[in-house]
């Protein structure tokens, strides 16, 4: 699959706007506070919009004893996030020499994405499924 552009975008900018949409798929996906938790998050620059001609993704850097990615929110009005957007999210993970990418989700209906996609799932927390895509062979 072909790499999507994503553009490191000024959250700002662009957060009313956006708003909306993180809104309702917060209530959807039994995640209403999402606004909330990304809007701290960006506001302090713990996390960081990138945007795309159709979507949008919230990555969060972590460090630990390594660095990995955290996916706090996509969204792609065209396809699916996840599809759309792993390859260019294995990219800029690499390029900050991530160890893995995460994300963690209650919808049961992203097995068969994250699984085609090459996902592995790494357990449970509070019914929702952690997920992650490892960069590196010695994580498998």
């Amino acid at each position: 699959m072909e790499k999507l552009q994503l553009k490191r975008c000024d959250w700002n900018i662009y957060k009313h706007q956006l708003k909306p949409t993180i809104e309702q798929v917060g209530i959807k996906g039994n995640s209403p506070n999402i606004y909330k938790i990304i809007d701290e998050a960006c506001s302090n620059e713990w996390a960081f919009l990138f945007l795309s001609p159709d979507g949008f993704v919230v990555l969060r850097p972590r460090h630990s004893d390594f660095t990995y990615l955290e996916l706090l929110f996509a969204y792609n009005k065209s396809t699916n996030s996840l599809s759309t957007y792993t390859p260019t999210l294995v990219s800029i993970a690499q390029s900050i020499h991530a160890e893995y990418l995460e994300f963690i989700t209650f919808r049961k209906g992203m097995s068969r994405v994250a699984v085609r996609e090459n996902w592995s799932m790494c357990g449970i927390i509070d019914n929702s499924t952690i997920w992650r895509y490892y960069l590196r062979k010695n994580n498998e």
